[in-house]
């Protein structure tokens, strides 16, 4: 998590000035992991570690780059397993989870880099003396967790823009929003959030499109959905999360089901962004 603070190590009180909100969101100068500055993580020399990552900022994505030495796997994604697959330097937006395994070396200290908004140490990991022997083979895939399947032949289509903040026609916005989610068939709720009323038990198709120069952690609540296609083309390996983290101008399109009657929130993780604007409910 990052936190602004001034010089005298106090919280700056700032959270919605314009310029943060209309751009990539409140960043902090410091950053904190489990509420320490550079803490080191010690385990013993071929220790199987996993390691879960969670985004607790409000703005700030995270792209940590593993030291050479580590050779580590990808297990589940915002609490979704996966099929095991090697780690890379995926970002990690506000909201999103990230388990990883790795076997911890024979020995050294090695240096965890944030390479996201800046170029830091975030943690370091200590390797202790042991007598374990090393594991020469990957993990196993965890047992899935069970999601209703979307029928993606017999779904609606909804298609999204998002729109708004700077160098993205700010001023086109109405009610004075910097950011805006424009869909179909919405209406106004009693609160004046738009909101776009779907079936029961129903399969559905949501292509977004990111008309804006920012990064978007797009969260749905109550409901699980998965990614199938980047751009119009289907994804070799299609998974399933709740935060969708989409580039300026790109295209992404999930499949999910209704199976969760309510009121459900769906906004951007960046809460600058979903305070001035990027937010709607879908009403099942």
């Amino acid at each position: 998590q990052d936190w602004r603070l001034n010089n005298k190590a106090q919280l700056v009180n700032d959270f919605n000035n314009r310029h943060d909100s209309s751009h990539a969101g409140h960043l902090g100068n410091v950053v904190t992991i489990n509420g320490q500055i550079l803490p080191q993580l010690a385990f013993e020399a071929n220790t199987r570690v996993r390691l879960r990552l969670i985004n607790a900022s409000t703005a700030r994505i995270y792209v940590f780059n593993l030291p050479e030495p580590l050779k580590a796997w990808v297990v589940a994604k915002d609490g979704q397993p996966i099929q095991p697959e090697t780690y890379k330097t995926t970002p990690l937006g506000p909201g999103m989870r990230m388990d990883i395994v790795f076997d911890m070396p024979e020995s050294g200290r090695f240096d965890v880099e944030d390479t996201g908004f800046s170029n830091y140490v975030a943690f370091q990991l200590r390797s202790l003396p042991s007598n374990r022997s090393k594991r020469p083979y990957a993990p196993e895939a965890i047992q899935t967790n069970p999601i209703p399947s979307a029928n993606i032949f017999n779904a609606d289509v909804l298609d999204m823009k998002l729109q708004g903040g700077a160098m993205s026609g700010m001023s086109m916005m109405a009610r004075n929003n910097i950011w805006h989610l424009n869909i179909d068939n919405t209406a106004k709720s009693a609160d004046g959030l738009a909101t776009v009323t779907l079936e029961q038990n129903k399969s559905y198709i949501l292509n977004i499109k990111n008309d804006t120069a920012f990064f978007h952690p797009m969260h749905f609540h109550g409901h699980t959905f998965k990614v199938i296609t980047k751009s119009n083309s289907s994804l070799a390996n299609p998974y399933y999360t709740d935060t969708l983290l989409i580039a300026p101008r790109e295209e992404l399109g999930l499949a999910f089901t209704t199976n969760n009657v309510g009121d459900w929130l769906f906004h951007c993780h960046t809460l600058g962004h979903q305070h001035n604007g990027m937010k709607l409910l879908f009403r099942v």
